[in-house]
């Protein structure tokens, strides 16, 4: 017997929709009623301590800076003249038929692996671009990629939930071809919640390409529900926090966002209070502050070391990726842990002057560079990074919050080098659209 909403979703039945920007009354009162039963017990004292930060997330989440809502008026005559060329090489790159990486193929598998990376890096910049501009063409793009991984949901293993699958290497028995692999279900759904998110804050919305953007919100909305209760049951956590977890830090900064991003679909502050206390976790014992000749730096570990000290040394960069990106996109969001002033400057400054050790010829091995830096080491025959990687990856997005213009210029030279075949036809999304932040936040 398939529980009420995977029925609703196997069938393709639409539920009534509901024009708050939320999920159903019904199901949010559900959730929110065993959420906090299970917080009441044994945090009184926590939710006591957290009252002030969650007090001020909720007023600021009235006045957003960068809110996910579209402009139906967008015109690209209205961006400065350099920002136009850089957006018309994005939007170019978007739609090209060599685009790398394959992001529709890679979505097309139903790859639990791909889809919190690849899938999730990409649709990420997207929306990055789509906060600054409201181009509702770039949610239609969005759409485009979650409509080709939703067709890859089945009962694959007779649990009455719906799941993609891990297919990374077929050699590896103990995940291959199921959804057990709690990392990568993690990054896939921290990216499910922003998307699910960005649908309701749009559903009155007209989509340029005739995207029902309330159906879209409807459906993962309800998918993350039950992917949510899939995860409580397997781990016997009803009520509570947390309901699934993993010490490393690109999968725990995930878990943030998909906490968060519940909370704004719900309103239920059990979400917001756990996705508060992680974060802050991080800001108190898992962030390390450095000098540079910009003002302080940021690192951090592979993973969370107060709970694995085996996981103390430098990420390599293209984990390193991963979290950076999730702590751009939420010190874009309401959220008071991570800021743009606190957050994103200092790890700007770590990229600008510890990344980029080489010009733009290639790149340190990890996010603190090339050394051991602040208590941390780097780990042994970690390869340096390409310029090829660069430029597929969000990190130059933190161009934005550098003040010595060093990430921009590397974007700039990494670009003319890579797509040398036609800088005005590209192939790659992740430089242009970096560029195209950057002048846009700069400003807002």
């Amino acid at each position: 017997m398939f529980p009420p909403t995977l029925g609703r979703l196997l069938a393709g039945e639409r539920r009534r929709p509901s024009r708050a920007p939320r999920r159903s009354a019904s199901a949010r009162e559900r959730r929110g009623e065993q959420l906090r039963t299970g917080s009441r017990s044994g945090l009184l004292a926590f939710v006591a301590l957290l009252s002030l930060l969650v007090s001020c997330a909720r007023s600021s989440a009235t006045a957003e800076t960068y809110p996910l809502v579209g402009d139906s008026a967008f015109d690209m005559s209205s961006l400065p003249a350099e920002t136009q060329v850089w957006y018309r090489r994005f939007l170019y790159a978007l739609d090209s038929s060599e685009r790398y990486p394959n992001v529709r193929r890679a979505a097309s598998r139903g790859d639990l692996y791909q889809l919190g990376r690849t899938v999730a890096t990409d649709v990420t910049t997207i929306l990055t671009v789509f906060r600054l501009t409201g181009d509702l063409r770039l949610l239609d793009k969005v759409d485009e990629t979650m409509q080709v991984a939703r067709q890859e949901l089945r009962d694959t293993n007779g649990d009455g939930y719906l799941n993609w699958r891990w297919l990374h290497d077929r050699r590896d028995r103990t995940w291959y071809g199921d959804d057990q692999h709690v990392m990568d279900e993690i990054m896939t759904h921290g990216m499910v919640a922003q998307v699910a998110w960005t649908f309701r804050q749009n559903q009155d919305q007209t989509s340029p390409s005739g995207v029902d953007y309330e159906e879209r919100a409807d459906f993962w909305s309800d998918y993350l529900q039950e992917w949510e209760a899939k995860w409580r049951e397997r781990n016997r956590t009803p009520t509570g926090f947390p309901f699934i977890y993993k010490n490393l830090t690109h999968p725990y900064l995930s878990l943030v966002r998909y906490l968060w991003y519940s909370y704004r679909l719900t309103d239920d502050e059990a979400y917001l209070r756990e996705a508060t206390r992680l974060a802050e976790a991080l800001n108190d014992h898992e962030f390390r502050s450095f000098d540079t000749p910009y003002g302080p730096g940021l690192v951090f570990a592979h993973g969370i070391t107060r709970e694995n000290p085996s996981v103390d040394y430098l990420p390599p960069l293209s984990y390193a990726a991963y979290s950076t990106q999730i702590l751009f996109d939420l010190s874009l969001e309401p959220f008071p842990p991570f800021t743009p002033e606190t957050t994103l400057v200092p790890l700007a400054n770590t990229i600008a002057t510890k990344v980029i050790d080489n010009g733009s010829t290639d790149f340190a091995p990890t996010l603190g560079g090339s050394e051991a830096l602040a208590g941390l080491d780097v780990p042994d025959d970690t390869p340096r990074t390409p310029d090829a990687n660069w430029a597929i990856s969000p990190i130059g997005e933190l161009a934005s919050f550098n003040r010595s213009d060093t990430i921009a210029e590397v974007n700039e030279q990494v670009y003319q080098r890579i797509e040398r075949r036609d800088p005005e036809r590209p192939d790659r999304i992740a430089i242009p659209a970096a560029m195209v932040i950057k002048d846009l936040i700069g400003r807002m």
